[in-house]
């Protein structure tokens, strides 16, 4: 037996170092070569092999040498678990001294069978082995029935198609940790805040104080400033660019038509011996403009219809690199019902830059956050998935940053798009 079966590998099997990664079900492991194929091997085992970070070795013999290693072949055998997380496969030739590595780092459920390629980024043309474009293909083949694309709604970036995240491929879920992680935060917050009990609040706020009463509990520093200033121009400007939304202003070189601002409006709100246009061309004169929410209809919340803004709020930048507003219309149209908003105008200027600040959370939520990051976010892990087998170079470089991409966006598609969504509900 010892001479028929000469030529010796080494296999070492490790699991990956996370939550209910583990089994103490047995494995069969196939060694496919460039020069040949392995027999079907079962890992025999008594006690608890694959086990969290365990390393446990094995040794296949064969007759001859299989070549360089291409694809190990993973299957169950006598599995009883649901799932096993592998971290990878190592192999070494024993009488070579070669060793091939091939990272797993997927989920392993039952009668699942796992083909893993050696660990070399290659891009299809450097395949040369039939075996290895067959296996390319195969994976893409079977990825592209698992993330199917789907048309949520016109106008907007096409989806996955799975509705619930429980559905997905375990490898993109919330993994346990993650999952709990997510969970605790949403209600460590929630009772270190004191709003667990005005979660689902539906009474107006009145005035600032019915405001302190839920917002004033976690007092630091910094709200305890933003308290004191909200209602400065100086403070309005410097969340242009300080704030969750730093992307909508522009310099402004030309009034806009629809924005009929004026140098007689606005020059006593401008430093003395300067007019508008002087402002202007010096780069000092900047303009935020929501028209894209002129398009959205405005929201009914408890049969009332809301008021949806789309402003346009002009500012200037003074002499002391303070950025101040100095005209805002809050509709896209000109019109004597629409009038322009001026620092003059006193309590009505306070709610000008109210409505303001409305529009920047609507746009945020809606365009900045949802569509700009998650939306796109989700087309561009789609077409990884659908297009770059797990080899391939760029998979190798994308894939970390799509993580858990899908999941969230479902989450999101469910509590803030559905029909009794945060969007739906609670936003104008």
């Amino acid at each position: 037996m010892g001479n028929e079966l000469s030529y010796a590998y080494h296999i070492s099997v490790i699991t990956a170092d996370c939550s209910h990664a583990s089994t103490i079900d047995s494995l069969s492991v196939t060694l496919i070569g460039t020069k040949g194929q392995s027999n079907k091997m079962k890992l025999d085992h008594k006690g608890l092999h694959f086990f969290n970070e365990r390393h446990k070795q094995y040794k296949m013999h064969c007759k001859e040498s299989l070549g360089d290693i291409v694809l190990v072949r993973l299957e169950h055998a006598h599995f009883q678990g649901k799932r096993w997380f592998c971290s990878k496969v190592i192999v070494e030739d024993c009488a070579g001294g070669r060793s091939f590595r091939f990272p797993c780092n997927s989920w392993v459920k039952k009668n699942q069978s796992v083909e893993l390629r050696e660990g070399t980024a290659k891009k299809p043309s450097e395949d040369e082995l039939d075996i290895l474009k067959q296996n390319r293909e195969k994976e893409l083949d079977q990825r592209r029935k698992t993330f199917r694309w789907k048309t949520y709604a016109e106008g907007m970036p096409k989806c996955v198609d799975i509705k619930k995240t429980c559905d997905l491929p375990l490898d993109v879920q919330f993994s346990f940790s993650k999952n709990t992680e997510f969970q605790f935060t949403l209600t460590s917050a929630l009772v270190k805040l004191k709003l667990a009990e005005f979660i689902h609040l539906q009474t107006h706020w009145r005035s600032m104080e019915d405001i302190e009463k839920y917002f004033g509990v976690n007092k630091t520093e910094e709200s305890e400033f933003v308290k004191s200033m909200w209602e400065e121009d100086t403070f309005f400007g410097y969340q242009f660019l300080n704030g969750c939304n730093p992307i909508m202003i522009k310099k402004c070189k030309e009034i806009p038509s629809n924005f009929a601002v004026t140098n007689d409006m606005v020059s006593r709100f401008l430093e003395k011996s300067t007019s508008l246009q002087n402002e202007m061309q010096k780069g000092n004169i900047y303009l935020v403009d929501y028209q894209l929410l002129d398009e959205f209809p405005a929201n009914t919340i408890h049969g009332k219809l809301q008021y949806l803004p789309a402003p346009l709020c002009l500012l200037y930048k003074d002499p002391d690199n303070q950025l101040k507003p100095i005209a805002i219309q809050l509709k896209q149209k000109a019109h004597p019902q629409n009038p322009i908003f001026l620092p003059s105008h006193s309590a009505d200027w306070l709610l000008a830059k109210i409505y303001v600040r409305s529009a920047d959370f609507n746009y945020f939520q809606l365009i900045t956050h949802l569509l700009r990051t998650h939306l796109l976010a989700e087309v561009f892990c789609m077409a990884t998935h659908r297009n770059l087998a797990s080899v391939h170079p760029l998979y190798k470089l994308l894939i970390p940053h799509t993580r858990y991409t899908l999941q969230i966006n479902i989450m999101a598609r469910d509590k803030l798009l559905g029909k009794s969504g945060v969007f739906q509900t609670v936003v104008q």
